[in-house]
């Protein structure tokens, strides 16, 4: 995670000997390889665009976020409190991140167009009102309208004042964009929107679940692993016990023979190798499947396959391969839906906004 955050490690804790290597043959007893993840708070795109020690909108605080990795993906992980994020964070409830937008971009949208976001999700500019100071957005998912709001984006406002959040049953974000400006002309209008963020629905990690070679033991750092530093670039890579953190050990033994892939997780996998000394080598690799269009065609459904790259991950020029990968077969399965967001059954009139008319759509189509 990005710029010098750390969160995942794999810690060998040897409880048979004092040895300091790994030689050919040794075995790691259940129990003694463990996987953790460590949640780092990092401040939001639409946070860091504000000076402000918060970000408040409807008692929920957008400034920063906890971020976790799970076996190579980045999720949010729910916080304890969400007006505010000092009270620590749960890593036991995670959501797949689907869509932040950078800084520099913008989304200009006209009255009736709709934004495909991610897994579903869509935002609609219904209308933009009479004096340009309002817009009428409403957010689907599979078609199914989830909210409505009318959003000001009167420039005397502040940015709180200016975004537009939808949140679930337990007050955490899960769609939230600021409107930067709004145009309304005698024939056409449209709203620019900037700093948008949607995350997928809340997976909830069972304590003593199993996930490939580990089991969960706890989210709370061990006494064992108190003082660990385990990447070196400031002090939230080191571990200290009872930290908020997701705690996994090894679930079967382990011997360390040379030349064999080791399944960990998914599509993690160490890789063993022999060496002229007795010490044996280990590298962490993972299989990614990317998808890359043959030719170029007019045709976009056409010319388009997948294929299958194998990632050392001790490599430092993986950042690209990585980053070009469309499909993640190694997300967590979600045990929770967002069952609990209620469907908004709208018929808003709000004042200042007329009627929406059938001819709007020629507006967003005429724009290419």
């Amino acid at each position: 995670m990005k710029p010098g955050f750390s969160s995942e490690v794999l810690y060998f804790h040897n409880s048979v000997n004092s040895s300091s290597t790994i030689q050919s043959g040794d075995k790691i007893v259940k129990g003694d390889l463990y996987y953790v993840s460590k949640p780092q708070m990092k401040k939001t795109k639409i946070g860091g665009s504000d000076d402000g020690a918060t970000f408040i909108v409807d008692d929920v605080d957008l400034k920063k976020y906890y971020l976790m990795g799970f076996f190579g993906s980045q999720y949010v992980v729910m916080p304890e409190e969400s007006s505010d994020l000092s009270a620590g964070c749960k890593p036991d409830k995670i959501a797949k991140i689907l869509l932040e937008t950078d800084d520099n971009v913008k989304k200009q949208m006209f009255s009736g167009e709709e934004w495909e976001l991610a897994g579903g999700w869509s935002l609609v500019v219904q209308q933009v009102d009479v004096e340009g100071n309002k817009v009428w957005v409403q957010l689907n998912k599979g078609g199914e309208e989830i909210d409505t709001s009318i959003v000001s984006g009167d420039m005397h406002l502040t940015k709180q004042e200016r975004t537009y959040l939808y949140k679930d049953a337990d007050d955490n974000p899960v769609f939230y964009c600021y409107v930067d400006s709004i145009f309304k002309g005698m024939d056409i209008d449209f709203v620019v929107f900037r700093y948008a963020f949607l995350r997928g629905d809340v997976t909830t990690i069972e304590d003593g679940g199993s996930y490939g070679a580990f089991d969960v033991d706890s989210f709370k750092v061990p006494v064992v692993m108190n003082g660990i530093d385990y990447a070196g670039s400031g002090s939230g890579t080191v571990l200290h016990t009872g930290d908020d953190a997701l705690v996994m050990s090894s679930n079967a033994a382990i011997t360390l023979n040379p030349n064999k892939i080791l399944d960990l997780y998914g599509d993690f996998y160490l890789k063993t190798e022999d060496t002229s000394a007795p010490c044996l080598k280990m590298t962490l690799w993972k299989t990614c499947t990317i998808t890359v269009p043959d030719v170029v065609l007019e045709d976009e459904n056409e010319g388009v396959y997948e294929d299958i790259i194998i990632v050392d991950l001790a490599e430092e020029d993986n950042e690209a391969q990585i980053l070009s990968s469309t499909k993640d077969e190694s997300d967590v399965s979600s045990d929770i839906n967002d069952g609990n967001e209620d469907i908004v059954q709208s018929s808003v009139v709000a004042p200042g906004f007329e009627l929406l008319v059938g001819l709007v759509g020629l507006y967003c189509a005429s724009r290419f």
